[in-house]
């Protein structure tokens, strides 16, 4: 090892190229991310959702048609407007 030698090499210098960097895979938009919020709340709520159902429709037998939720959800999470239509079947 005593005879270990480092030689210094002059590399020629060439231009620098630009190169396309790969397009990153774009954040989730904040509507995206509360949308998916969302979705969670109301998949873990799936199962009290349809106990009510079914508790209304063994009152009412004839219970048909669509509910049509219409969140409005502020920036901070806060839900300021929840107007809910009953569709008939």
């Amino acid at each position: 090892m005593a005879e270990h030698k480092v030689k210094t090499v002059d590399a020629p210098v060439e231009e620098s190229r630009e190169v396309a960097d790969k397009p990153a895979k774009p954040e989730p938009s904040i509507c995206e991310r509360a949308m998916s919020n969302i979705r969670k709340v109301f998949d873990a709520q799936k199962t009290e959702l349809y106990s009510m159902y079914r508790r209304e429709l063994r009152q009412d037998p004839t219970l048909e048609g669509k509910v049509l939720l219409e969140l409005v959800i502020e920036p901070d999470g806060s839900v300021v407007r929840f107007p809910i239509d009953f569709l008939p079947g």
